[in-house]
This record gives C-alpha cells, structure tokens and sequence, in this order.
C-alpha cells in the first residue's frame, strides 16, 4: 500500500472523528501539542488509532495521547515506508 500520510491527514481525521476544530491561527496546532494537550480524550485515541489502521494500516502505539502530531506522522511514514520496502 503506497500511501503518503502528512499533518494534514491528521488534521482531518482529528476533525472528522474527534470534532476537533483546530484553528492554526489561534496556536491549536498538532505539530508541537501531545493529542491530550488538543483535548483527545481516550475515546477518541481509539477513534483515531481504528482510522489509521483502517486507512493506512499502521497500528499506532498505545500511549497515542501523550504523542504530538510530529511524532504520530513521522511514525505512520516510517511504518508505509518499512512495509513498502
């Protein structure tokens, strides 16, 4: 499976799954922020962790709230990669 995955990808599934609405502008950014620190709460851990495993078939770690949005994409990119390869 030869699929890219960015922050914008997060981006979408922590709006469309997690209603997160975050606004770069005001600072709410995943890059720098731990899931938790947006407001992820365990349900939506597990929200995000089912569609990314779905989507992109890379199982994310369970400690996923306590992951910034730079690790979580670094993370997914560096399992497609390995599976590509």
């Amino acid at each position: 499976m030869s699929k890219n995955f960015g922050l914008e990808d997060l981006w979408q599934i922590l709006r469309r799954n997690v209603g997160l609405g975050l606004d770069p502008t005001a600072g709410e950014s995943p890059e720098q922020q731990t899931l938790e620190e947006l407001g992820v709460d365990s349900l939506g851990a597990l929200e995000i962790q089912t569609t990314v495993m779905d989507t992109y078939g890379v199982r994310l770690p369970d400690e996923i709230l306590e992951l910034t949005g730079e690790h979580i994409t670094a993370h997914v990119r560096d399992e497609l990669t390995t599976t590509e390869g």
